[in-house]
């Protein structure tokens, strides 16, 4: 997600526009990027629609239906289980870059 929006930033979009659209206030989305906030499901897919991206483009070499199936079952954890899966997502990622 944080990817998705710097790449919109340096198209020449602002922080301000993409949380407008999203219905998001610009701190939420700037805490987001620095990663002191955890986005609720609804802020993430309000933030996809915004950036106009499917959920399935937050993970973008997953396929479809496995993409699809980790968004179905994140709308079903509560915050703080799905603060777990968020953190070993980031960290999983890390280890990849």
């Amino acid at each position: 997600m944080v990817l998705a929006i710097r790449q919109e930033v340096a198209k020449g979009r602002t922080l301000k526009e993409i949380s407008q659209t999203a219905g998001l206030g610009p701190n939420f989305v700037q805490q987001l990027i620095n990663s002191d906030k955890v986005p609720s499901v609804d802020a993430l897919i309000a933030l996809c629609g915004s950036l106009k991206i499917t959920a399935a483009g937050l993970f973008p070499e997953a396929p479809e239906p496995q993409a699809t199936e980790i968004m179905d079952l994140a709308s079903k954890l509560r915050a703080e289980d799905f603060r777990v899966v968020l953190e070993l997502a980031r960290y999983l990622a890390s280890r990849n870059s």
